[in-house]
């Protein structure tokens, strides 16, 4: 494995301080009311942004695929918490049900096992590049099949 530096990995350094900081100001509040799906959302994107940062410090091909299976989980999870918060903070009359919860996390569960077992049907990606990022750094790129846009507009809706 070899490491190389980026500008773009120090930016993610610092948010992933940043995003960890305020996943441990709403843990120590969890007993606050709407907290939970806040703390998700931060939990979530502080994992993101660490694997994100591994990823393009360093050249590995096998590595930057193997942070992708542990970005995706938490890639997956930031709409669902952040539409729950939305409700919460809204102040919908009543609270989601556990039926309407799990239906949620259909399209996420789904799409995790789909993105781990890519290497047998390759729907999720297709392919992967290296580009020339700055300073002679190498930047991963994947080339997206039909199952990523199923997930990128479930994620956006």
């Amino acid at each position: 494995m070899s490491w190389q530096y980026s500008p773009y990995t120090l930016v993610l350094v610092i948010a992933t301080i940043f995003l960890a900081s305020f996943t441990l100001f709403a843990w120590k509040r969890r007993r606050a009311e709407g907290i939970i799906p806040i703390l998700v959302l931060f939990a979530a994107a502080t994992v993101w942004s660490a694997a994100s940062a591994v990823s393009l410090a360093n050249t590995d091909l096998a590595m930057t695929i193997s942070m992708s299976w542990l970005t995706y989980p938490a890639i997956v999870t930031i709409p669902v918490a952040y539409l729950l918060f939305a409700l919460w903070y809204t102040e919908h009359e009543t609270r989601p049900s556990r039926l309407f919860l799990l239906l949620l996390f259909v399209i996420p569960v789904l799409s995790i096992c789909l993105l781990l077992t890519n290497d047998l049907h390759h729907l999720y990606f297709t392919g992967f590049s290296a580009l020339d990022g700055p300073r002679d750094s190498v930047i991963w790129t994947f080339a997206r099949g039909p199952l990523f846009w199923i997930t990128a507009s479930y994620s956006f809706v």
